[in-house]
């Protein structure tokens, strides 16, 4: 039979004559064969499980921070919270938004500083959604403005006091929080951005 090469200046490889192996080598072979097997099958169900509870202690993170659970997610209380909590806090969702956005938009002032002040988060933190057809509009929106879209004054005029928040920060479409509350007939809201040096 002859070999065929893709390329004629490559030339094959030479073939060397071995021995026949033999049972005990065979045997050998086929106890390392199935001791791989089972160590490959252990990381793989390991990577797997490692994957499920990450993908769990996010799920688990978002929606104590959209309930406001501020024991949960100070204290660790949360089974799945437990070695990546920071992390889990940083993910984000479809919508590219991580629990901060949520703990904003939904209005809970104690969870948002703690998450700014012991937790380390960027209150000036974008949302980045992936970017697809069907894709929410919420590209570079930050807590600001879901706080303000959603009228949560507390939580507008928390953000708006700390140094390293932009109130007329621009999202996707030049959006700012003060025209979200504005669509959303938020008038304190917006009055608190203009008093803050909005446009």
């Amino acid at each position: 039979m002859i070999a065929r090469y893709a390329r004629p200046d490559v030339k094959p490889p030479l073939r060397t004559e071995t021995a026949a192996p033999t049972m005990a080598s065979h045997q050998l072979s086929a106890n390392e064969a199935r001791a791989d097997a089972a160590s490959a099958d252990a990381i793989a169900a390991t990577s797997a499980a490692d994957a499920a509870s990450s993908a769990d202690a996010i799920a688990a993170t978002l929606t104590a921070a959209k309930a406001g659970d501020l024991a949960a997610l100070a204290a660790g209380d949360l089974a799945a919270l437990a070695a990546a909590s920071d992390q889990n806090l940083r993910a984000v969702d479809a919508y590219g938004s991580n629990a901060l956005h949520w703990a904003a938009g939904r209005g809970h002032l104690a969870l948002v500083r703690h998450l700014v002040v012991d937790r380390g988060m960027d209150a000036s933190f974008p949302a980045n959604p992936p970017r697809r057809r069907d894709a929410p509009t919420t590209r570079g929106r930050t807590a600001l403005h879901y706080a303000a879209r959603n009228g949560h004054l507390d939580v507008v005029e928390y953000l708006v006091e700390r140094p390293d928040v932009d109130a007329d920060a621009r999202a996707e479409g030049g959006v700012s929080p003060a025209q979200l509350a504005c669509w959303r007939n938020e008038f304190d809201v917006v009055k608190r951005l203009v008093a803050a040096g909005v446009d």
